[in-house]
């Protein structure tokens, strides 16, 4: 599995067209979208795993590892929003859990929406951009109901991920984190892993190492960010940093 900081960090919305695109297991804090316009793709998401042809959408939430393969030639589109685009939603608790888009006729008029937000790309960050990306996710959270995750519900996985990305700096381990959430550390550990098929410790380094990557640019020396976001030693960050992490 790899972790794509570089979509994270650069907080920047990106719309880019695809021929046969095929993508190995990776995720990020973006929210991902790929609008099929010919062909087939078979994708996954966390433990799902479905198909989309022309006018469907593949939905990726913040944070869950998904991959793409294409099944037949085709044209898609992947358009990327950022969280601080997308942080509004979530903090009216949006859950913005969905999967598999289906509804052809309605997906073209996120289409039209897509093609108008990459038109306003040039300059960001510009309210008009935002508008977009606001009209978008308002849309599809209004048409499509969240989904369950391996038959998790939609807030509990929320609140999950609000509480690791919240307490990231904090000492997180599986035993704090189950009796927050009211499990044993055997349970809770088969869930998280259940949700996002990837380990717990493993995921609250990829949130850790995101906002060291965020925070790098400032006047304060790298190895005191690495140790501010919850890295115990400055080596645990650079075993990890930009390599394929396997579980």
């Amino acid at each position: 599995m790899i972790y794509e900081p570089i979509l994270d960090v650069n907080q920047k919305v990106t719309s880019r067209a695809y021929l046969n695109c095929s993508v190995g297991k990776h995720f990020h804090q973006s929210i991902e979208l790929i609008y099929c316009h010919e062909g087939k793709l078979k994708v996954t998401c966390g433990a799902d795993e479905y198909e989309i042809e022309k006018d469907e959408i593949a939905f990726f939430p913040s944070y869950f590892p998904h991959t793409v393969k294409c099944l037949k030639e085709s044209i898609s589109t992947t358009f990327i929003i950022p969280y601080s685009y997308f942080k509004p939603f979530i903090d009216g608790k949006n859950y913005l859990l969905f999967g598999k888009l289906a509804d052809k006729e309605f997906n073209k008029t996120i289409e039209r929406y897509i093609d108008e937000a990459d038109i306003a790309m040039d300059k960001q960050p510009n309210l008009l951009l935002q508008g977009f990306v606001n009209v978008i996710l308002g849309k599809i959270s209004e048409h499509y109901p969240t989904e369950e995750k391996a038959g998790i519900k939609p807030e509990l996985m929320m609140n999950i991920i609000d509480y690791i990305n919240e307490n990231s700096k904090e000492k997180l381990t599986l035993e704090t984190l189950a009796k927050h959430f009211g499990y044993s550390k055997y349970y809770f550990s088969r869930l998280f892993n259940k949700i996002f098929n990837c380990t717990l410790n493993f995921y609250i380094n990829q949130v850790r190492k995101n906002k060291v990557l965020s925070e790098r640019t400032g006047d304060k020396k790298i190895t005191d960010v690495i140790l501010d976001n919850g890295f115990g030693t400055v080596s645990t960050f650079y075993r990890t940093k930009f390599n394929k992490l396997e579980e």
